[in-house]
């Protein structure tokens, strides 16, 4: 043997200390390496031959040696070495080497021990796998070594004879005859075999592996495989206590991998899998799996006992991948469908779909353990859990571009003292995970940290999931008992892992020997700072960028400034000999700087001061995007370091941090983008900071900035508390990232998000083009104003009677549950079924299937008239569009059934909850679907009046219904979606309780005068008048706020604002008042109650409302906020009267209604099976009954609505007064025709003609109910009321006296404004008119001016105004129109007003429309015709 050629006299004892264990190794002079590892020991030795060599082992102190096994002693070139596997672990061992030429190398070494604390261990001491707990093979075990060269003849034999070949076919169970679906392998369940002999197997891998024969074969069903899948994998199914491990440092599967599983039919099996020592790479579907079986919401078959431990991951490989996604093969180490896992010390690199706990949202498994796992610049699933509860310690992540822990669908994670380093989405919750978080650290990572944070470990989190707080159980778990080797260093973490993570090294490294730190060795200071010391960071002490060394501060700025130097990563890094104070003041630009530890703890967060131990420290910015391999650029204004005195500390055990953050905040408000801009406020240029708001845009044009995601372009600023952010852009998807914790969310065009309190970067999905940025600032502590008034307040001695009617309670009705499928009668082709939770007392519909949806129905007796309530709460557990997961079923006027009303997700980008009617009306709300979110929903559906109610979360929506009865709520999932699962409460369904309470009320009040001050908020809106239009919301921005009311609308126009159900606008005042609203086209609503246009309603004080369109376009012009004190008039007269007092008692019954739209069956089926046509090419107009109270037309009828009668019979559901609103089929100027009841008339005269007649009145007739009204052809009906016989009945008590009184009358007071609008330029100023209140004669009123207002005052509600134009008045109008001067020439004009009233239209020539009513506070213009007369307000 040729000797080692550093010869050296004298044995040399070494003490190596390794993972925290004593080696002790004796070298001869001929070995070059020897030492103790993880229950195994290894040496190299200089040989010619070494094959020809010998190694023998024994107990040190005992007398006998055990020679190895051959195979363990491998040549690599004229180096030896042996590896020997199964030896105890923490104990000293004898090695005695005899080289191929006869010489004796003995030496000791000692082992270290495996840690046995995680789950696949918990209360269990049989071993798991081919090894003893102690590291010794068990004594039956089967051994197989398994080389390149060998590894399709290798053989094991079971106890009834049977022989198989190969390890693929070996290990291959699903490959075996009977099992596989195509051609079979020759593995003959050997496995299966092996587990009823109670034989466990060891399989040694030697060198580099490739892919056996017998495996599964690519995208085929053959030897056991899957279409779809790239093949290659050998699936070990029901075997039990096998160990699957690499000798050395080297040995390694290459494109292929293994499955452990575990069948029902043999579910005793499948348990005690060990894989150790590996290392994976070009695996074409997944490196390692295991999986068991599961039966609904039962784990039948389960894989159990899996421990995979110190293994090397690298990404797979497929050139031509059976699925698209499947390039970098499937899983690295997937876990489904089983209990009892620990996966440690395992290092995967460039790896793409890491670990998979769970393969759907049904898929459950219990208690796994990862710990000490070394995840570097991997992509995703580190891991994506579902349905499991997992421990999370000690792990090390550098460099994940996508996302590292993701809990989802019930999934319960406890991570603690986790280091993630430069890591996207560290952890991103979604769908119903949790992931409880105690003292992990974070170090410049970027994206979402959605974990729950917790002050104490034994914390409990609340979580409606399976597994919430297993943590703290030690029934469940070692947690709590602390039966596990946790470290609570960031550095001491990152050393442990760097050292021991992965497959054995060559050469073994002890953890102090790794460096650890985040900071490169070329970086560091060679001394100390001075301290004291302090220094301002700028272009003037800083002249250049790049690496430099100032004051023994290794800086490494990459942009210089007047204010502030831009640094990267280890911008900043110094050395402190002794404990000091540091102060750093930074600034964001598109992150923050942060001043860490070397070891990756964060101190001082943009700005503040810490108290620093002595050590290294370096500043850099707060986030590193993976993708690009770049970090995102902070600023440094100035560091400051003092002598620390610790006489001061109240503790001695650690150092006392104390961090306050300071910035620049934005203030509420809109700022615009772009050159073509002048505003002080207002950004032109690509790189700028305006109003407190960084810009680095990639390119600016006149009215916008553009940013790109190609780029480091981004827009940065600080808010100060809860704010509303709304960016009004086109183009791509912009991302808002909190630079302080690297949490974001995406926002689309036209929509907003809520800040909290922090700085932040918005930056371009792709590409974006913003024009402005607006900022609601709503939490922040504001100015108020104070109003003082002073007003006179005189009341009377009264005595009221009121009825108050409750609507809640409801009288609820009993349900009948069902659950089942849908289309009905569907075999499942997975799991469908509805699952009862008793922990949380609801109800899982769980679907796994792709050809039916889970359906759970709770139905119900029918109710047919008033109102039905609906309440409960549903859990949508997936993101998904035109989804109806609750609805409410009945019967339709035929009997058929239909889906009246549901809470749904509707078709739109961010497929916003909606109410949905009819099965395909939405009315959306502006908020998308949210995995995971318990929806609380109530539905008030009115069968009188067609009319359905949704209040979800707080949000109102509003519809029409057409429905006979309702009788069911039903719940369903998808038919083709697989994991579209849902929880719903059992429903309460009722009606209201329509107890009625008396209340007899007097009151008393007094004449006084009170001075009030009132103090308004910036919060709360100012009483006055609000246009809505763009110019006065300052462009056509569809989101903003404008004098404190939040808007979301549909359209800005330059004479009006639109709305539909899902846009809002939400404000609220400080004191009691009114507000009129003035709209047209379609319904308004505040919350969920229908306004009337112009017509006051009245708001409480520190009350939020929000206003919402209809289904169709709301024009919004002007809303008007008056207060409720107005000026008063008082007077008092005495005298003697006779006083009647009567009281009367009325009950009324709902109108029933009938349109072409609902078709109530008020009017029978032969009416309502008519088809519906729409009007055009018609003159007339509506009878105002239609819109309002009163019969005059008001309305063209183009484009509405209406049946055409030919001679159809009416058949009255009821007796009473119909009602019926027509007009003739004909041309002429009137038609007339008849209504009959077998040969009696009971209406004969005329109908309106569809052309020319503008003054229709609805007929009304005297009807029976079951009694047949035959209506005259070609006649069309637009509604019809049905008022029932006995809707009104009164009964009167009348008591007289004669007293002698005082009585007080009060007149409330206003100003009415009015004003002529110009139509042409006129040359005079004014227009004579003569007006009239009440009949009397306004004095001081003879004209109205022309542009501009003329007040009339003393006006009160419900008085008669009236203008009175002269004969001739148009010859004082010269410029105006010809046509228009015959108008005023030839008569005498008068226009009649009801103040708050709808009031007669006046007649008059090239008049179009003129307001309805005006009231006081209310704003009416109207822009009519060629004369465009009127613009009243009224005013306080």
């Amino acid at each position: 043997m040729k000797l080692f050629s550093r010869a050296v006299s004298a044995v040399l004892a070494t003490v190596m200390v390794f993972s925290g264990l004593t080696i002790t190794s004796v070298f001869a002079a001929d070995t070059i390496s020897c030492g103790g590892w993880f229950e195994s020991a290894y040496a190299t030795w200089n040989d010619s031959n070494p094959k020809g060599a010998s190694v023998a082992y024994k107990l040190a102190g005992s007398a006998d040696y055990t020679n190895v096994d051959s195979e363990l002693i491998r040549a690599y070139g004229n180096t030896a070495r042996v590896d020997i596997p199964g030896l105890k672990g923490n104990t000293d061992y004898n090695l005695k080497i005899t080289s191929s030429d006869g010489n004796v190398i003995e030496k000791t070494v000692k082992t270290d021990a495996f840690r046995r604390d995680g789950f696949a261990h918990f209360n269990y001491t049989d071993g798991v796998g081919a090894y003893n707990d102690d590291g010794t093979l068990k004594s039956n075990a089967i051994v197989l070594y398994v080389t390149d060269e060998n590894k399709d003849t290798v053989s094991v034999t079971s106890k009834d004879g049977t022989t198989v070949t190969g390890i693929g076919n070996i290990l291959n169970s699903v490959g075996a005859q009977g099992a596989s679906k195509g051609t079979y392998n020759t593995n003959n369940y050997i496995l299966r075999k092996l587990s009823m002999d109670g034989t466990p197997l060891d399989v040694r891998f030697i060198g580099k592996v490739t892919s056996p024969e017998g495996l599964t074969e690519y995208d085929s069903v053959n030897n056991g495989g899957t279409e779809g899948d790239n093949g290659h994998m050998a699936r070990m199914r029901d075997a039990s206590n096998v160990t699957i491990e690499g000798i050395g440092y080297d040995a390694t599967i290459d494109g292929w991998g293994l499955h452990y599983m575990c069948s029902s039919a043999y579910s005793q099996y499948g348990y005690g899998f060990e894989a150790r020592n590996l290392n994976f790479q070009n695996y074409p579907e997944d490196a390692l799996g295991m999986e068991g079986i599961q039966t609904g919401s039962q784990i039948t078959a389960p894989v159990r006992r899996c421990w995979i431990h110190r293994n090397s991951f690298e990404a797979g490989y497929c050139a031509n991948p059976a699925e698209s996604d499947k390039k970098e093969g499937d899983g690295s180490c997937d876990f489904k469908r089983g209990e009892y896992y620990t996966m440690e010390y395992c290092t995967y690199r460039n790896c793409h779909k890491t670990n998979l706990v769970g393969s759907s949202d049904s898929s459950m498994q219990f208690h796994l353990t990862m710990a000490n796992n070394h995840y570097i610049d991997c992509q995703a699933r580190g891991p994506l859990a579902r349905q499991a509860d997992v421990h999370m310690y000690n792990n090390y992540y550098e460099g994940q571009t996508d996302y590292a822990v993701n809990p989802r669908a019930n999934a319960f994670i406890f991570a603690e003292y986790n280091v993630f380093n430069r890591v996207k989405n560290a952890c991103q919750v979604k769908s119903g995970g949790v992931c409880k978080s105690y003292n992990n650290f974070f170090i410049s990572c970027s994206g979402n940290q959605q974990q729950t944070e917790v002050a104490n470990k034994s914390d409990t989190v609340s979580s409606s999931s399976t597994y919430a707080n297993f943590d703290t159980n030690p029934s469940l778990s070692y947690i709590p008992n602390g039966n596990y080797k946790l470290l609570t260093d960031s550095k001491e973490i990152m050393a442990d892992v760097k050292a021991y993570a992965g497959a054995m090294k060559e050469n073994p490294v002890r953890a102090e020997e790794v460096n650890a730190s985040i900071i490169d060795s070329d970086y560091l200071p060679t001394a100390p700072v001075t301290v004291p010391y302090e220094k301002a960071y700028n272009k003037t002490t800083i002249t250049s960028t790049g690496k430099q060394t100032v004051d023994n501060i290794v800086i490494n700025p990459t942009k210089v400034a007047p204010d502030s130097i831009t640094i990267k990563d280890l911008g900043l890094v110094f050395t402190l000999d002794k404990t000091a104070d540091v102060t750093m003041e930074g600034m964001q630009a598109t992150a923050v700087p942060i001043l860490y530890s070397e070891g990756g703890k964060e101190y001082i967060n943009t700005s503040g001061t810490a108290v620093l131990p002595a050590g290294t420290y370096v500043i850099q910015s707060s986030i590193f995007d993976p993708g690009k391999k770049v970090y995102k650029e902070a600023k440094v204004v100035s560091l400051k370091f003092a002598v620390h005195d610790s006489s001061k500390d109240t503790t001695t055990s650690e150092s006392t941090t104390e961090t306050t953050t300071t910035a620049n905040v934005v203030s509420s408000g809109t700022y615009n983008i772009g050159t073509a801009n002048t505003g002080a406020n207002d950004c032109i240029e690509k790189e700028a900071n305006v109003a407190n708001i960084d810009y680095a845009l990639s390119d600016i044009a006149e009215n916008s900035g553009t940013l790109k995601n190609s780029d480091d372009s981004a827009i940065s600023f600080t808010v100060d508390g809860k704010t509303k952010f709304i960016p009004a852009f086109t183009g791509d998807n912009l991302t808002i990232t909190n630079v302080s914790n690297g949490t974001s969310v995406e926002v689309v065009a036209g929509g907003s998000v809520e800040l909290e309190k922090g700085t932040y970067s918005v930056t371009s999905k792709g590409t974006s083009n913003i024009s402005s940025l607006t900022f609601d600032v709503s939490s922040v502590t504001t100015e108020t104003t104070t109003e003082t008034t002073t007003q006179t307040t005189t009341t009377t001695t009264t005595e009221t009677t009121t009825e108050t009617t409750t609507a809640f309670p409801i009288v609820t009705v009993d349900l009948t549950q069902e659950a089942g499928v849908n289309p009905v009668g569907t075999t499942p082709n997975g799991k469908a079924e509805v699952i009862y939770q008793e922990a949380s007392d609801d109800y899982l519909l769980n679907d796994t299937s792709s050809n039916c949806a889970a359906t759970w129905t709770n139905s119900f007796e029918p109710i047919s008239s008033g109102k039905v309530v609906v309440r409960g709460y549903a859990i949508p557990m997936k993101v998904s569009g035109k989804w109806a997961f609750v609805q409410i079923k009945g019967l339709d006027e035929n009997g058929n059934v239909v889906d009246i009303a549901d809470l749904a997700s509707d078709s739109q980008k961010a497929k916003n909850i909606a109410l949905r009617t009819g099965g395909s009306k939405y009315i959306s709300s502006s908020n998308g679907i949210v995995a995971n979110h318990k929806y609380e929903y109530e539905f008030i559906i009115d069968l009188d009046n067609q009319t359905v109610q949704l209040t979800v979360d707080g949000t109102v929506l509003n519809g029409t219904i057409s429905a006979k009865s309702v009788n069911a709520v039903y719940n369903v999932t998808a038919t083709k979606d697989t994991d579209r699962n849902l929880v719903v409460s059992k429903p309460v369904v009722g009606v209201p309780d329509n107890g009625e309470t008396t209340t007899e009320t007097t009151t008393t009040t007094t004449t006084e005068a009170t001075t009030e001050a009132t103090t308004v908020s910036s919060d709360y809106v100012a009483m006055g008048s609000y246009e809505w239009n763009s110019t006065a919301l300052g462009g056509t921005a569809k989101t903003g706020t404008y004098n404190n009311m939040t808007y979301s609308l549909r359209k800005v126009d330059s004479s009006y604002v639109q709305l539909r159900s899902e846009n809002t606008i939400k404000f609220k005042v400080a004191q009691d008042c009114t507000l009129t609203a003035t709209f047209s086209n379609n319904g308004l609503f505040i919350n969920g109650t229908a306004l009337t246009s112009d017509k006051a309603y009245s708001l409480k004080a520190d009350t939020e409302y929000t206003l919402t369109g209809d289904s169709g376009n709301t024009n919004l012009t002007k809303l008007v906020f008056a207060t409720n004190s107005t000026e008063t008039t008082t007077e008092t007269t005495t005298k003697a009267t006779t006083t009647t007092e009567t009281t009367t008692e009325t009950t009324t019954v709902s109108v029933q209604v009938w349109t072409p739209d609902n078709k109530t069956n008020i009017l029978g089926s032969a009416v309502s099976g008519l088809s519906t046509s729409k009007a055009s090419g018609r003159t007339s107009a509506f009878v105002d009954s239609i819109f309002g109270d009163g019969e005059t037309a008001t309305g063209a009828i183009n484009g509405q609505n209406y049946v055409l009668l030919n001679d159809e019979n009416i058949i009255p559901t009821a007796t009473g007064k119909l009602k019926l609103y027509v007009i003739a089929n004909s041309n002429g100027a009137v038609t007339n025709g008849t209504i009959t009841t077998g040969d009696t008339a009971v209406y004969s005269g005329a109908f309106a003609a569809r052309n020319g007649d503008t003054a229709v009145k609805a007929i009304t007739i005297n009807v029976e109910a079951g009694k047949t009204y035959k209506v005259s052809s070609q006649v069309m009906l637009f509604r019809a009321e049905l008022t029932p016989t006995g809707s009104t009945e009164t009964s009167t008590e009348t008591t007289t006296t004669t007293t002698t009184e005082t009585s007080t009358e009060t007149t409330t007071m206003g100003v009415l404004k009015v004003m002529v609008n110009n139509p042409a330029s006129s040359k005079i100023s004014t227009v004579e008119v003569t007006v009239k209140r009440n009949g009397k004669a306004v004095s001081g009123v003879t004209a109205l001016n022309i542009g501009s207002a003329t007040e009339i005052a003393g006006v009160n509600e419900d008085d008669v105004i009236t203008f009175t134009f002269a004969k001739e008045q148009a010859k004082q109008i010269t410029n105006w129109d010809s046509n228009l001067k015959s108008v005023f020439r030839d008569k005498t004009y008068t226009l009649t007003y009801t103040v708050g009233k709808t009031v007669a239209t006046p007649t008059m020539d090239y008049y179009d429309s003129m307001p309805a009513a005006v009231s006081l506070g209310q704003s009416t213009t109207t822009a009519a015709g060629y004369i465009r007369l009127w613009s009243v307000q009224g005013s306080d």
